[in-house]
Order: C-alpha cells, then sequence, then structure tokens
C-alpha cells in the first residue's frame, strides 16, 4: 500500500511539474483580444459584404471577381502586406443569369420558383411546352421515356412545397435585447433576452 502512495505521488508531481514552468498568462492581452472580439468586431458587417454585396459568387463569374476584388481591398486596407489576387488556372467560359422566369399559364397563371443550372446556355425567346415528371434514378430509366419527351418541359422528380408554419421561425429583438447581445463578452452565455 505504501508503495502504491509513493508512486502515486511521484505521479502528481511529475504532472504537476510542465504546468509550473508555463508562461504566465497576459490577462490585459486577453481582455484586450475578448474586446475586440465580442464588441469591435467586423464579423458581420464582412459577412454582409461578402455574401449579401457580392453573392453569389459561381466560379469565373463576374461576382466572383468583384468578391475577390474586395476581399483584397478590404485586407489591405487593415494593413496586411501583399494581398493580391493569383490566377489558379484555366477554368472555362464565366457564366451569369441576366433574367430567367418561369411561369405556369394553364389551367391558371401562376410564377414557379426555379432557377437555371449553372453554364445551361440561353434560350431563343420564350420556350413553351408541356411539363413533364420524370423519375430517373438509373440509366434503365431512360428507356421508358425514349421518344416521348420531345417538346416537353422535362422536371427531374417531384416538385417541393414550402412549408407554411403557423409561427414565425425567428424572433425579433427589441433595442434592449440587441444593447445586450452587444455588450456580451462571453458567447457560451446563455441569450440574454427570453424568447416569446
Amino acid at each position: 500500500m505504501k508503495r502504491i502512495l509513493v508512486a502515486l505521488h511521484l505521479a502528481l508531481v511529475f504532472a504537476a511539474g510542465p504546468v509550473a514552468g508555463q508562461e504566465p498568462v497576459d490577462r490585459d492581452m486577453v481582455a484586450r483580444i475578448r474586446t475586440e472580439g465580442f464588441q469591435d468586431s467586423q464579423v458581420m458587417e464582412t459577412l454582409s459584404w461578402i455574401a449579401d454585396v457580392h453573392g453569389p459568387r459561381l466560379t469565373a463569374s463576374d461576382n466572383y471577381r468583384k468578391a475577390a476584388e474586395w476581399a483584397r481591398d478590404r485586407m489591405t486596407g487593415w494593413g496586411l502586406s501583399n494581398a493580391h489576387l493569383e490566377a489558379w488556372g484555366d477554368f472555362g467560359p464565366a457564366w451569369s443569369v441576366q433574367r430567367f422566369s418561369v411561369e405556369m399559364m394553364e389551367p391558371t397563371y401562376d410564377r414557379i420558383v426555379a432557377y437555371p443550372m449553372a453554364w445551361t446556355p440561353s434560350t431563343d425567346g420564350v420556350v413553351r411546352g408541356e411539363p413533364t415528371l420524370v423519375q430517373i434514378s438509373s440509366p434503365e430509366d431512360f428507356d421508358g421515356y425514349r421518344g416521348k419527351l420531345r417538346g416537353a418541359i422535362v422536371m427531374l422528380g417531384r416538385p417541393s412545397r414550402a412549408a407554411s408554419p403557423f409561427a414565425a421561425p425567428s424572433h425579433r429583438m427589441t433595442g434592449d435585447d440587441l444593447a445586450k447581445e452587444a455588450a456580451a463578452t462571453d458567447p457560451g452565455e446563455p441569450a440574454s433576452y427570453a424568447a416569446e
């Protein structure tokens, strides 16, 4: 039993050795870093510029170029040296959406939420046709549609319906709530307001 206690004591002494030799914590610097991160942060403004103003950014698109130039200029403004754009290879043609619209004309009019697939060619004016739903999950499924899709607007899979919740999915914060959140210094703390 005495040997076990001695071994345990030695293990504790050796385990505490590296802790005693560590550099002391500069608490003032830690406080400055926390203040900068939690009170003076530019994360949300930066995110808004890169996501809302310059987004979406399809590869080789004008939005991609504008976002890259904005990021370079922003980093230069923050004092980083040698912030620049680098070529990364030949990608191919750029692509962007000028405008598009999908509308159901019969039996009643309805505007359909849809988006063109990236790098698809433009149409030569308005395209009209009967929408046809197809279910294709393997190469063998193509045989069932052979010769049946000419002139049709092909829709792969069933359209999804947007959920219609009875309550709002978010809570609007008051000015006091926002002020409390802006003054928070610990992201691990629970929210300072009570959701209603």
